[in-house]
């Protein structure tokens, strides 16, 4: 990599228009620090501009979402997870319209309201956007990552590890420490890409890919940090719709929940961070994990 156009300038991420309560996606983007609305179709995500990739939320008249990363030397090599396009400089991508909807009840706990989602194969417990934010406003400092999940199913092996070398020959991937298969793309300077990077410094967002994952559908992740402790966000997010699943390496760490956004072959989780004092998630990466290299 001789100059930065050999880098993943940007990652973009394809929301479709007709998302379901876009407006309140907007407010809890709108929360983080790290996120600027540039427009009603644009999302920015980045603590440092000269770091690369920047992420960007973009708002198009698609069906379902994509992931792009962008750059002028990357070519137009284009992966799909499922039904979920990823790639490099990915034009618009559409899929034809599902027109079977789901039956939604509205219910409510102690805490306020969720939803049952109910398919003709599946019943899922959900919040939708404006129940997540009615939640968490005014308790988001920032964006950690965003990530997908893939069902190796969906995506074979062959293929992802195709995939990961070209996102490793265009932007830093460190992997996850103790051998799970969740690198991250860590946001670096022209420098760094080619020196190698330090911790210390604000990197968010980051992008995780989580391979081998058991789900029917690919799952785009939102982590978002709150200022609220374990106990305190744990009792915002309980059973039926709520998820608590400790990291194996770093133990308790979020809380998750599954939005209903009114997509057909994409799911859509939000991992709600808890406060820790003196962590940072992207310190601890960059000290414990190592560069991949294509």
């Amino acid at each position: 990599m001789n100059n930065n156009q050999n880098f993943i300038q940007n990652l973009e991420i394809t929301i479709p228009e007709k998302t379901v309560e876009l407006e309140y996606f907007f407010k809890i983007m709108g929360m983080c620090s790290n996120t600027k609305i540039k427009s009603p179709a644009l999302i920015e995500a980045t603590s440092n501009p000269e770091l690369l990739p920047t992420t960007s939320l973009a708002i198009k008249p698609t069906n379902d979402p994509a992931i792009s990363f962008q750059g002028k030397e990357l070519g137009n090599d284009k992966y799909f997870i499922g039904k979920l396009p990823i790639g490099f400089n990915l034009t618009n991508e559409n899929s034809a319209i599902n027109l079977k909807k789901p039956k939604i009840t509205i219910k409510a706990d102690a805490v306020g309201d969720y939803s049952k989602i109910e398919w003709p194969y599946a019943t899922y417990t959900q919040l939708s956007f404006k129940q997540l934010f009615e939640r968490i406003n005014n308790k988001v400092t920032g964006l950690d990552h965003f990530g997908i999940h893939i069902n190796s199913k969906l995506l074979p092996s062959d293929r992802y590890e195709e995939l990961k070398k070209q996102v490793a020959q265009s932007a830093y991937l460190i992997d996850y420490p103790h051998g799970y298969e969740w690198p991250f793309i860590m946001p670096a300077s022209v420098e760094e890409q080619q020196n190698g990077i330090k911790a210390g410094m604000t990197r968010d967002p980051k992008f995780e890919f989580i391979y081998n994952y058991k789900f029917r559908y690919p799952e785009i992740q939102l982590d978002l940090q709150l200022n609220i402790h374990p106990k305190e966000v744990l009792a915002l997010f309980p059973k039926p719709y709520g998820y608590y699943d400790p990291d194996p390496v770093n133990g308790d760490y979020c809380s998750t929940v599954y939005i209903y956004t009114g997509w057909n072959n994409v799911s859509l989780r939000f991992d709600l961070r808890f406060y820790i004092p003196n962590f940072s998630s992207t310190d601890w990466l960059i000290e414990n994990g190592k560069r991949i290299t294509g």
